[in-house]
């Protein structure tokens, strides 16, 4: 349903796709995840989208999952987590070939490690974005993107991190 999924209506939508059996949700920003906490909306809520550094609290206030690659969001977070008693839920994103932001498959092991020395923070899930699946009919470069994921995911197998939740748009 992020953004206000695409015109058609954030909360309107939200309900509609509940009702048909979905059990989470994703939004691009913590306006968005807000919005629908405030309008009875209690499934998990996965922001996609960048959550700024004061912003962190909110988004754990309200249960929100949230989209990470960065050290400073991985400390920050765990700093408010730690202070609000409760454990933040992360996914990791992996940067597969749209090069605007993630983790370097090469820097992932370090990455993931880093993360789990935190008390206050759980690794949920790992995306990915695709650089260019809507405009073209060569999908190559998206079945590429693919492979780097798995790779990735073998990645954290092998240090004996299992994710559970791995989605990919």
């Amino acid at each position: 349903v992020k953004s206000n999924a695409y015109g058609h209506g954030l909360i309107e939508t939200a309900k509609i796709f509940l009702e048909s059996g979905a059990n989470w949700l994703s939004v691009n920003a913590l306006y968005e995840a807000k919005k629908m906490r405030k309008n009875g909306i209690d499934c998990p809520i996965l922001i996609l989208g960048y959550v700024p550094l004061e912003s962190l609290k909110e988004a754990l206030e309200i249960d929100a999952r949230m989209i990470v690659y960065n050290r400073e969001t991985i400390e920050r977070l765990n700093k408010e987590a730690v202070a609000l008693g409760k454990k933040a839920k992360i996914h990791i994103k992996v940067e597969t070939g749209n090069n605007r932001q993630g983790v370097l498959p090469e820097e992932l092991a370090d990455f993931a490690k880093y993360v789990q020395s935190f008390s206050n923070i759980e690794i949920e899930g790992m995306s990915t974005h695709f650089a260019n699946i809507e405009d073209t009919t060569d999908h190559s470069y998206a079945r590429a993107q693919i492979e780097k994921f798995l790779k990735a995911e073998k990645i954290l197998n092998e240090i004996g991190i299992n994710i559970q939740i791995k989605h990919c748009a």
